[in-house]
């Protein structure tokens, strides 16, 4: 680096001497291959410079309209599952009111005397048909006293 800085300084003292007749026109001393090759770096990186903040600019805004766009595209299905979802829920609970329902009626049954008369009095008639079918009523007698019985019942 130094010996570039040396360089330079030898260029711009050599341009400020005063030319002799005949020798190269005063004004601006052509670029050395070094300071052309030099100044296209600068370039290339001044316009890499740009770009990068251009781009950076351009990001949130670019950022925002991704955002925009997955919200578009995912949030009606997400709408549609929660609906679902309600809709579900709301005949879970009619189902769960019904069991709860249905159970309570049952114990309630349980405790209604006429359901344990039936009960006592189907238990009788099954006996009674079992009876029948085995043929122990073969004599008119018992036949008769089997459907005075089953008048009380």
């Amino acid at each position: 680096m130094a010996a570039d800085l040396v360089e330079e300084s030898k260029a711009e003292i050599v341009a400020a001497l005063p030319r002799r007749k005949g020798s190269l026109p005063r004004g601006p001393v052509p670029f050395t291959k070094r300071e052309r090759e030099l100044r296209k770096q600068v370039k290339s990186a001044v316009g890499g410079v740009s770009e990068a903040i251009s781009i950076l600019g351009n990001e949130p805004s670019l950022g925002l309209f991704r955002l925009q766009e997955h919200i578009r595209k995912s949030v009606p299905p997400v709408v549609e599952c929660k609906e679902h979802f309600v809709e579900v829920g709301a005949e879970i609970k009619g189902a769960c009111y019904d069991a709860d329902y249905a159970e309570s009626t049952i114990a309630h049954m349980k405790t209604v005397e006429q359901f344990s008369l039936i009960q006592e009095h189907l238990n009788k008639a099954i006996a009674l048909k079992d009876g029948l079918n085995k043929g122990a009523t073969n004599s008119k007698g018992e036949l008769d006293s089997i459907i005075q019985s089953m008048a009380y019942i």
